[in-house]
């Protein structure tokens, strides 16, 4: 019994303990509270690249624009200032969206086999229904306030009711046919269209109660006709109008009757006949607008009574129909886009959209029934010389109250902007949809304020002269004083007579006022700590992108000259293909010389590489002020290998970017003789590492003088092993502590190799029971293998995070299902190999003393990335992006392979938590707090004047930034710090003091007397 009491008591303390030390390491990140959400940080909510939309409201300007993108969204935004309302993302593993549909109040999303309804006012999931197996081919709402819903499939129409998503009826269709399309007549029967293999196009039309077969139609199909639903159109009085584009007979147009039940001959139309020929330099006379038909089919009327011919690039024709007659409405010229637009029952518009130069856009509106222009429809409006050309444009036309037409635009530019154009020509508002697709990114400081350059030029040069020094001196001095009193007082005011909610909206006009200017060309410059950054981000679509980091604003746009070439189709895996840039494969974004050199202007470089000629191309900019610089770009004859920026300062303070190519022949920019000289003086000192998976190997290359460089070293890839990651260390990383203290006091000095990295290779990648990693931590100037370790039931997607002598894998378990964090770190021992500073070319010891151990983390994660300070004081801790939105800041100390089972004295002397295989997770830890950050595809963090403070940015289909403190703010007050009584308390002091002193002096000298 006794021993029973002891093994409980035992138990109790090792469980007392453990609850301890987690609520005070919990206490590492402090609550937020409610007046501080959005202070420090912000996130930026965007979609993507727009691919459908839909204008809620048939009557009147739209309430709500809804539309889908290619990021598998469906998102409202509000059309008058073009916020985002809601936004669902559909799993990707449904594959891209096929359909949406709004008519009436219904809003209806086809995804694979997955029918889905929507609230449009909450953006809730109204009801889901699965389909039966088979491809879904077409959907179609039936009239205009809709009921029912009809979803075409291979072999197979289905018919659901809008209420409840239930399935009314489902008809197999025969084999003999390739169905394509669907249209219905006054919402009360079905047509399904298709080819049948005879050569005939084949109507059947479906009673919509019950699904039985109304009416069979079979049409000679017309020759060289390939696709219904892209070269045909449903026209006036149930018919097709099809233009094939390989046909005997080109350039006609064929009528294709759908109504009678007997086997009837198409008729044709010469486009000569009408007066109309195509352009030399295109393919052809096509359609134009035919997706759109289609989808008007499902209203009240069969189809419209006109349509659009495109003749040449630039060259459009409006055609009207009745009957069977064809008559030429309207030619445009010197149109860019086009579309013909429903605007009520039997009423169409058409709207043109014409490029006067590279800022300047016109469009007008005109009558689909007649083709005449409305009056005062014509507006003209600019866009910013960064925006490339429009290549999208949708259209909300309705009729106002005194039945005069009118119209919105929402366009789309290929640089994925997307802005909404108002009557009589005001761009309402404009989104930057190309930062939902940001592929690297980096911080550069801002350059100094006007009073700082001040403070920094106040001694001039002695060129000036005594006296022109002395007045300067004063001058500046003066004019210190003059600012700190002003920002004295206005902290003595906000904080003495302002509540902290008027302080909340102050500091929010104050945000607001930074914005405006931002978009007016001014950049912001650095205040006292430098947690005001530049972020300069590039983007997929091929925009670089320039935003403070305080308040989110962009500051700058720039286009890649470059990138008007196109660099091929994306090749290999889907993470190359996420790195690209305007279809260039990415080389790196560099920054070679930061702000603090005045007058000489920051300078950045991005290497793009062509994915299938290999022509590399260097773009050299300001990358904060977001021009081109005027140094001229080097002419890159050769593909670029490996790209790295050097310690070394040159000439007008630059950093040297140094280029290996395909034959060993080195580069650097800039090119000049003193650059030259400064990478041969210190060629023997630079060492590359390639991870060349196409000729399963990496290479270790040294530079030589004379601008070349020769292969020292190689690594065979094994035959069935993937690359997955690669991780070296930060450039420039500063470790503080060069060893650690354990509980007794001893030292276990830290493995410190700068140019290790971390090589993990995918094993038996199809073979789930036995899917692998090999993990590989290789010198990267000797290539020897420092340490090796396989992790079992392991496999993508993988990330790491390697910095100073520790190394964290993020893998996924298939067997177990779930995401672990698998954790090394590497020791000298408690004897230093070298007191000096590290070297690999030295004799290596026996090898680093290893230290690891596994955690399961709850929550499917993505990327991993590690704060940074500036002296490397401050704890780490392991950023986390989850999959449901959360970025979570994990200490660095749950993650120690030392965590024992059971704690021992030395153990809790030194402050190790008892091991626990499964991480907490509480909400401290989340720095996102509420807000969520949808598909997180990476983590940045850069450091500041305080050490305390981190400043992450996390950017994929949102934006979030915002700052750490991991050891808490030890460097600095707090935002709330109550200056006006620190002050009365100083000052009442001294004047006690000095009081207390009279009245000793004054007592003494009485007691003197007596």
């Amino acid at each position: 019994m006794a021993a029973y009491m002891l093994r409980l008591g035992l138990e109790l303390s090792h469980a007392a303990f453990l609850l301890l030390l987690v609520l005070n390491l919990a206490g590492i990140s402090a609550a937020l509270y409610e007046d501080q959400a959005g202070k420090f940080d912000w996130r930026q909510q965007y979609v993507g690249r727009v691919t459908t939309v839909r204008w809620e409201g048939q009557t009147g300007p739209a309430r709500r624009l809804l539309l889908a993108t290619n990021h598998h969204l469906v998102a409202a935004f509000n059309p008058r200032n073009g916020h985002l309302l809601w936004r669902q993302q559909l799993p990707t593993q449904e594959g891209p969206l096929n359909f949406l549909l709004h008519q009436g109040s219904a809003t209806v999303t086809v995804s694979c086999r997955l029918v889905r309804a929507w609230d449009l006012a909450l953006g809730v999931l109204a009801w889901e229904t699965v389909l039966p197996p088979g491809r879904v081919q077409g959907a179609l709402l039936l009239g205009n306030d809709p009921h029912h819903l009809a979803v075409l499939q291979m072999k197979t129409v289905t018919l659901l009711t809008l209420t409840g998503g239930h399935i009314s009826w489902s008809v197999t269709l025969p084999d003999s046919v390739v169905w394509e399309a669907m249209a219905s007549a006054q919402a009360k029967s079905l047509y399904v269209i298709g080819r049948s293999t005879d050569g005939y196009v084949t109507s059947l039309s479906l009673e919509l109660d019950d699904g039985s077969p109304v009416d069979k139609t079979m049409t000679t199909a017309p020759a060289g006709l390939s696709s219904l639903i892209k070269e045909c159109a449903p026209c006036d009085a149930a018919s097709l109008v099809c233009l094939p584009h390989t046909s005997s007979l080109p350039n006609h147009l064929y009528f294709v009757p759908l109504s009678s039940s007997s086997i009837m001959l198409s008729s044709n139309v010469s486009l000569g006949s009408l007066g109309l020929v195509p352009e030399p330099s295109s393919a052809g006379a096509v359609l134009w607008g035919v997706s759109e038909a289609w989808e008007r089919s499902g209203g009240t009327a069969w189809g419209p009574r006109s349509l659009i011919l495109r003749l040449g690039p630039k060259a459009f024709v409006l055609l009207g129909f009745n009957n069977g007659n064809v008559t030429v409405l309207k030619v445009f010229e010197q149109t860019d886009l086009l579309q013909l637009v429903a605007v009520g029952p039997g009423l169409s518009t058409v709207v043109t959209l014409t490029q006067k130069n590279s800022t300047a856009y016109s469009s007008s509106l005109f009558s689909g029934e007649s083709g005449l222009r409305f009056v005062d429809s014509t507006m003209t409006f600019n866009v910013e010389t960064a925006l490339k050309t429009v290549d999208k444009m949708f259209i909300n036309a309705y009729l106002k109250k005194d039945n005069m037409a009118a119209y919105r635009l929402l366009l789309q530019t290929t640089d994925d902007s997307l802005f909404l154009v108002q009557q009589p020509g005001r761009v309402a508002w404009l989104r930057e949809e190309a930062l939902a697709e940001v592929v690297t990114m980096t911080t550069v400081d801002l350059p100094l304020s006007a009073t700082d350059a001040e403070l920094e030029g106040e001694f001039g040069k002695k060129a000036d002269g005594l006296f022109a020094l002395l007045w300067r001196r004063l001058t500046s001095q003066a004019q210190l004083a003059s600012t700190w009193i002003g920002h004295a007082w206005i902290i003595v005011t906000s904080t003495a007579w302002t509540s902290r909610r008027d302080r909340a909206v102050l500091e929010e006009v104050r945000q607001k006022g930074m914005a405006e200017s931002g978009r007016s060309g001014s950049v912001p410059s650095r205040d006292s700590f430098n947690t005001h950054k530049m972020l300069v981000m590039v983007t997929a679509s091929g925009k670089l992108l320039g935003l403070e980091s305080r308040s989110g604003a962009i500051l700058w746009r720039l286009w890649a000259p470059h990138l008007d070439v196109k660099g091929g189709s994306a090749t290999g895996d889907a993470k190359d293909k996420e790195l690209t840039v305007g279809g260039w494969k990415l080389g790196g974004l560099f920054v070679q010389r930061g702000s603090a050199h005045f007058p000489h202007p920051p300078l950045a470089s991005l290497l793009l590489q062509h994915q299938e000629t290999g022509k590399s191309h260097l773009m050299i900019f300001n990358p904060v002020y977001g021009v081109l610089s005027s140094i001229a770009e080097p002419k890159l004859k050769r593909p670029v290998l490996q790209a790295a920026v050097l310690n070394h300062m040159g000439p007008n303070f630059t950093r040297p970017l140094v280029l290996l190519h395909d034959d060993l022949s080195v580069s650097c920019f800039p090119s000049s003789p003193s650059f030259h000289s400064l990478v041969d003086s210190i060629a023997s000192s630079i060492f590359f590492y390639i991870v060349d998976p196409a000729h399963h190997s990496i290479c270790g290359f040294q530079f030589l003088k004379g601008m070349k460089a020769h292969r020292i070293w190689e690594v065979a890839i094994p035959d069935g092993h993937k690359v997955l990651e690669v991780a070296g260390k930060h450039l420039g990383e500063t470790v503080h502590s060069q060893g650690r203290v354990l509980g007794d006091r001893s030292v276990l000095y830290k493995y410190v190799n700068p140019h290790l990295v971390a090589v993990a290779m995918q094993v038996a990648e199809n073979q789930p029971d036995k899917a692998s990693v090999m993990l590989y931590l290789l010198d990267g100037v000797t290539g020897r293998v420092v340490y090796s370790v396989t992790l079992r039931r392991a496999r993508s997607p993988l990330r790491l995070v390697h910095t100073e002598n520790w190394l964290v894998v993020l893998y996924w378990n298939p067997k177990a299902r779930r995401s672990e964090l698998w954790t090394l770190e590497l020791y000298e021992g408690v004897a230093r190999h070298n007191e000096t500073a590290f070297s690999s070319l030295e004799r290596p010891f026996a090898g680093p003393l290893v230290l690891q151990q596994a955690y399961v983390l709850p929550g499917r994660a993505g990327p991993l990335q590690v704060t940074l300070t500036e002296r490397g004081i401050t704890s780490r801790h392991i950023l986390v992006a989850l999959q449901s939105g959360g970025i979570v800041s994990l200490p660095k100390a749950f993650l120690d392979p030392r965590r024992p089972e059971v704690p021992g004295e030395q153990s809790r002397e030194e402050g190790l938590i008892p091991y626990s295989p499964e991480l907490p997770l509480p909400t401290e830890w989340f720095i996102n707090y509420n807000q969520t950050v949808a598909a997180v595809r990476g983590l940045h963090t850069a450091v500041t004047g305080l050490e305390s403070t981190c400043l992450v940015i996390a950017y994929g289909l949102d934006l979030f930034s915002t700052r750490v403190h991991p050891s808490k703010m030890f460097d600095i007050l707090k935002d709330d710090f109550d200056f006006v009584l620190i002050s009365v308390v100083s000052v009442s002091l001294c004047l006690a003091a000095i009081l207390s002193k009279r009245l000793a002096q004054v007592k003494m000298l009485n007691r003197s007397w007596r």
